[in-house]
């Protein structure tokens, strides 16, 4: 061959070599199996399936093979391996068949619930027994400070609101607050969140493309002031 190698020591010399590579690569992909199983199997639990139990299968769509949704529930005969079940499906082309316990999912028979509305005895209804009484003139804490027909005008204003001055809260109906909740910008400054959908739906936007840039160049050369804000966003 021209180096000093006849070419059937350089075919054995080559071959041990190829045959050291492979031991070398299925050792490391050995140790990266355990690593993946390690990591995979850090939070897992072993789930078990008894014969007669309702379970959800995961299989490929008719639509497309690559995407598969749970379907169900099926039945599972019995375990044919330590993570491998038979499970039977009722109206498909292969009524019996058998699957990987993580292509598997337990079923459980949904329960039904009904809202009934309780009636109430009121706006908001008592709080808790004794509240809710008007406070008595005796029970108002008056200041010293005040003369005797200041007074005597608390006092009445006290008994002609004795709605606002009672031990439970009032609501009030007749005034709406919009509530807006306000949230943190990346420099620490909070911006209100407002909806805009409303404006935005009788706002009329100029759908025509943007001409060439000579032309606006040519418009704009003769006027005095230029202004760059936007009036229908802002």
């Amino acid at each position: 061959m021209g180096l000093g190698v006849s070419a059937e020591e350089y075919h054995w010399d080559l071959q041990d070599r190829i045959q050291k590579a492979q031991r070398i690569a299925q050792h490391n992909v050995r140790e990266a199996q355990e690593r993946q199983e390690t990591y995979y199997n850090r939070r897992a639990r072993p789930r078990t399936f008894q014969p007669g139990d309702q379970v959800l299968v995961s299989i490929p769509t008719t639509s497309s093979k690559q995407l598969a949704m749970w379907q169900g529930p099926f039945s599972v005969i019995r375990q044919v391996g330590p993570v491998d079940y038979k499970v039977r499906k009722l109206g498909h082309r292969q009524e019996q068949q058998v699957y990987h316990v993580n292509r598997l999912k337990e079923w459980r028979t949904p329960q039904g619930w009904m809202a009934q509305e309780k009636a109430s005895e009121g706006v908001l209804g008592p709080l808790c027994p004794g509240l809710g009484r008007a406070v008595p003139k005796e029970a108002v804490h008056l200041s010293n400070e005040l003369n005797n027909c200041q007074r005597q005008e608390l006092l009445a204003i006290v008994e002609e609101f004795h709605e606002v001055f009672q031990e439970s809260p009032g609501r009030m109906v007749s005034i709406q607050h919009e509530i807006r909740m306000p949230i943190a910008k990346p420099d620490g400054s909070l911006r209100l969140c407002i909806d805009f959908r409303k404006l935005n739906a009788l706002t009329t936007f100029d759908a025509f493309p943007m001409p060439y840039v000579s032309h606006l160049i040519e418009r704009i050369g003769e006027v005095q002031y230029i202004s760059t804000l936007n009036l229908a966003k802002g």
